[in-house]
């Protein structure tokens, strides 16, 4: 995971002609990897980007985020997005 992680960081920093798809799915793998790594200060930053950035998504990614911002200790903004998942 954390090769994967440092390869998805790489394609977002230097690819700035990706399809939108593309992109949104490179941050949920790295968000997923971040989680996997149990990084949860870089799992919180790339769940926030993608909710901030795309609609329809997949209803775990809420939940993924809600329990990032909880290992942050930021448990009110987490209530929230687990209320949202």
């Amino acid at each position: 995971y954390a090769t994967a992680a440092r390869q998805y960081e790489e394609l977002l920093r230097v690819t700035d002609d990706r399809h939108p798809a593309e992109t949104r799915e490179a941050l949920t793998k790295l968000g997923y990897s971040y989680r996997k790594l149990q990084d949860s200060k870089n799992a919180e930053r790339i769940y926030a980007e993608l909710i901030q950035t795309y609609r329809d998504l997949d209803s775990e990614i809420y939940l993924y985020y809600a329990q990032a911002l909880a290992a942050n200790g930021k448990y009110r903004e987490s209530q929230k997005l687990y209320s949202q998942y």
